[in-house]
């Protein structure tokens, strides 16, 4: 769950962020008509969804993802009958390296690219290449109910985080540990430590929450975003002092997995017994941050003698195993056959001013596709690929 947002002029301002929900079993389908066979070179791709047909959008109850407790599994979607419609893995070789090319070409003239020291054979400027950004080179197969899902869930979450923001004291008492104030900076250009060096970005970034200039997003945002606000949030009764609806409240707790803080002692204990069940998060983005395996034991007992501060401000949260399917993922033109996961993001725009909603709506997602043998999952780290999807 992320959060982003843009401040008018206080107290105006709009929130831009994503929920998550992991993939169903791969269904796809491809057609291509080849003329002439071409090698794949290493330049932009990105794939449209292919267009669905109207018995693909028949109506279908909304499922329960994820449990808002600890669970001894997690039903990530419904049982969908059926066998998927072919094997990518199985696809012939030179039709596979024409589909390659065909989506290097048509990814390179709409312009999704980035740049790579490490390319030097494209670009006008020495040691900066152009190359595609990796991805999926077939859209995954998405059961239309959970699309539903996540976007009714997404205006739910808008207003929660904003009224979430605007509860200085709800903040206050979930960040601080006793007299000590945590200072907590969750910013998209920002989010790392190493990006205030020194006193002077600091006072920098002071002065433009100050002031009356558009933020992207607030302070206040930022930590509504933190995973500390998250396990508080889903703690019992606490939605019910930002959301009036009970159906939104039930949505909500739908989709939340099991969140704990280090204080638990049953749950740590069942952690260090069953490491693999669960995963520790810190108050950090962007990838790489997180603990997994049986590093979350290790973690665990250094704490139980005495961690650090930076210890103290991980979380507990039950891991969600996503179903695996064959996937083809393209990275510096070369085409990948593995075994994948996905996640769907889907974004939403939220406008306020002072108490009027000018605008609270789901625009627009983001799929990505990582091999499943890899336990994080950032585009821009590293780990993994931009997806598309269809619906099912």
């Amino acid at each position: 769950m992320g959060i982003g947002c843009s401040t008018l002029s206080a107290p105006n301002h709009i929130l831009c962020y994503s929920t998550s929900l992991s993939n169903s079993t791969l269904k796809s389908k491809s057609k291509s008509k080849s003329k002439s066979l071409h090698n794949p070179t290493p330049f932009p791709i990105n794939f449209r969804p292919p267009l669905l047909r109207s018995k693909t959008m028949s109506q279908s109850p909304i499922p329960s993802p994820l449990n808002c407790s600890k669970v001894e599994s997690i039903e990530t979607k419904q049982e969908i009958s059926g066998r998927p419609m072919f094997d990518p893995h199985s696809i012939d070789p030179k039709l596979l390296q024409k589909l390659v090319y065909d989506a290097l070409v048509w990814s390179s003239l709409h312009g999704l690219v980035v740049g790579d020291r490490a390319v030097q054979r494209s670009g006008t400027v020495p040691g900066v290449g152009m190359v595609h950004a990796p991805v999926s080179l077939l859209p995954v197969p998405f059961p239309v109910s959970h699309w539903r899902q996540a976007c009714e869930l997404a205006p739910i979450f808008s207003e929660l985080f904003d009224r979430v923001s605007l509860d200085a004291r709800f903040l206050q008492d979930s960040l601080s540990s006793g007299e000590e104030a945590v200072a907590v900076v969750y910013f998209r250009a920002g989010y790392a430590p190493t990006d205030y060096p020194s006193e002077s970005e600091w006072r920098a970034r002071l002065v433009m929450e100050q002031s009356s200039a558009v933020k992207c997003p607030s302070i206040a945002y930022h930590l509504a975003g933190t995973k500390k606000i998250q396990q508080e949030l889903a703690k019992p009764n606490v939605l019910e002092r930002f959301l009036d609806n009970k159906e939104d409240i039930a949505k909500l707790r739908k989709c939340f997995a099991g969140l704990w803080s280090l204080d638990d002692s049953k749950v740590i204990s069942d952690a260090i017994e069953k490491p693999e069940l669960y995963v520790m998060k810190p108050q950090r983005e962007g990838g790489g941050n997180n603990i997994y395996g049986n590093d979350v034991r290790d973690a665990l007992l250094r704490i139980q003698k005495g961690g650090t501060e930076e210890d103290a401000a991980y979380i507990l949260m039950q891991r969600i195993f996503p179903t695996v399917f064959p996937a083809l993922l393209v990275r510096e033109g070369i085409c990948h056959k593995d075994q994948a996961v996905s996640e769907l993001g889907i974004y939403a725009a939220y406008l306020r001013n002072k108490d009027k909603i000018i605008m609270n709506e789901q625009s627009g997602y983001l799929m990505r596709t990582k091999v499943s043998s890899s336990n994080e999952g950032g585009v821009a780290a590293g780990f993994a690929v931009l997806d598309s999807l269809y619906l099912t």
